[in-house]
């Protein structure tokens, strides 16, 4: 496939439409949300790549991924409603519905599946 190249730190991500590979249009490897090119490079070469995954996986109720490009995300206090750092996306930490604006988040958290749980 072909891509347009960027020159962004952190570069877009790139779906491959025939085997669903995700690549970073900057730096031309895997698609890394929420870091730039560069320190995904540095963490990659001294073992932080493996660090991070490490981290992600202890506490997985604190810890998620943003349901529209990825970035991890650490919750430590507050209401449910997320915005993303990385691509601005509102959603519900919950139950990770993207919900477009602060209004849409506040229209589901009525009816959020998971809030029924908690």
């Amino acid at each position: 496939m072909v891509y347009r190249v960027t020159q962004d730190l952190d570069g877009q991500r790139f779906s491959c439409s025939a085997c669903g590979a995700n690549t970073c249009t900057s730096c031309h490897i895997e698609y890394h949300a929420g870091i730039t090119c560069s320190m995904y490079q540095s963490e990659k070469r001294d073992g932080g790549l493996e660090n991070l995954k490490n981290w992600m996986g202890k506490d997985k109720k604190n810890r998620k991924r943003c349901p529209h490009c990825s970035a991890l995300i650490e919750k430590n206090g507050g209401c449910n409603h997320m915005t993303c750092n990385s691509c601005r996306e509102h959603f519900c930490w919950l139950c990770l519905a993207k919900c477009g604006s602060e209004n849409g988040f506040f229209m589901h958290q009525e009816n959020c599946p998971e809030r029924q749980k908690v």
